[in-house]
């Protein structure tokens, strides 16, 4: 690959009056094979660490919210990417992907306004942020089972999303 003209630098070491330039080649400024696998390998291990903490932080909420047994105040359906967001009675949003009894969901959705649900228990799955949700309900004898992939909801502030102003 030809760069016109080429890279060049000054060297400030030189005394006044003497300026001397260096070319630098486009090998040395842009990583070649070793150092590009070596970066891709850094840029997995900083993925892997970024995913678990998140797994984490999510099994930490959903547990918070099972153990203060956070009462279910709606849920709001979403995109067809995420089936729904479940909006809890102290606030909390969370992005959820359902895997399993969607309609059964639905369902418990429409019926947080009258009786109320709260999430039981939590059980971390196999996958990325999939969970096993129990949420029980005063009107119903057995929890309802979900198998879900969930995320917190995090909404960008105006001036967090860029663009102009």
């Amino acid at each position: 690959m030809h760069i016109p003209g080429g890279l060049w630098i000054t060297r400030s070491t030189c005394p006044q009056g003497r300026v001397r330039e260096r070319r630098i080649r486009f090998r040395d400024a842009v990583p070649v094979g070793r150092d590009r696998r070596e970066l891709r390998r850094r840029f997995r291990q900083v993925n892997r660490a970024v995913r678990s903490e998140l797994r984490a932080e999510t099994a930490a909420e959903l547990q918070r919210l099972s153990a203060d047994r956070v009462l279910l105040s709606g849920l709001v359906p979403s995109t067809r990417d995420m089936d729904a967001i479940i909006e809890f009675a102290d606030g909390t949003q969370l992005l959820v992907g359902l895997f399993s009894a969607k309609a059964e969901m639905e369902r418990l959705g429409l019926q947080a306004a009258r009786c109320p649900i709260w999430l039981v228990h939590v059980q971390p799955c196999f996958g990325y942020r999939r969970f096993w949700l129990w949420l029980a309900s005063a009107d119903r004898a057995v929890p309802l089972e979900v198998l879900a992939s969930v995320q917190p909801l995090v909404m960008a502030q105006p001036d967090e999303r860029g663009g102009r102003r």
